[in-house]
C-alpha cells in the first residue's frame, strides 16, 4: 500500500487535491455558454407551457361546440321521432293514402325510423368518442 496517499502530509495527498482541482476547472463552462445554455432551456419550458395552453384552449373550444351540437342534434332527433309518430298517426287516420301499394307505409315509417336511428348514431359516435380522451 501506498503510504504517500493515504498520509495526509505525503505529496499523494496534494496531488489529489490538485487533480480533483484540475478536473473540477476542465468542467466548468464559460459564462456565456452558460448563458445559452440557460436560455434554452427557458425556451423550451416556455413552448411546453404555450403548448399546454393551447392544449386546454382547444379542449375548452371543443367542449363548448360539442354542448352546442348536443343541442342541436337533440333537437333534430326529438323532431324526427316526432315527425315519425306524426307519420304514422296520418297513415292510420287515412289522411296519407297509398293506394294499393302494401308497400308504400312500411318503407315510407321505416325510411323516417331509420333516418332518424342514424342522426342519433352519428351524435352518440361523435359525443363519446374515446379517441381523443384526455390521458391522466
Amino acid at each position: 500500500m501506498d503510504e504517500s496517499r493515504s498520509s495526509p502530509g505525503g505529496n499523494g495527498g496534494h496531488r489529489d487535491v490538485d487533480d480533483i482541482t484540475l478536473a473540477i476547472h476542465a468542467a466548468l463552462v464559460p459564462a456565456e455558454e452558460s448563458q445559452i445554455k440557460t436560455e434554452s432551456a427557458e425556451e423550451i419550458i416556455d413552448l411546453e407551457k404555450a403548448n399546454a395552453r393551447l392544449t386546454y384552449q382547444n379542449r375548452l373550444t371543443k367542449k363548448q361546440s360539442r354542448k352546442w351540437w348536443n343541442r342541436i342534434l337533440l333537437t333534430m332527433v326529438v323532431f324526427g321521432f316526432a315527425a315519425s309518430y306524426v307519420l304514422i298517426f296520418l297513415i292510420g287516420f287515412g289522411v296519407l293514402d297509398f293506394g294499393d301499394s302494401s308497400l308504400a307505409v312500411p318503407a315510407v315509417v321505416a325510411a323516417s325510423v331509420v333516418e332518424t336511428y342514424g342522426l342519433a348514431k352519428l351524435a352518440i359516435k361523435y359525443f363519446f368518442d374515446t379517441a381523443e380522451a384526455p390521458e391522466e
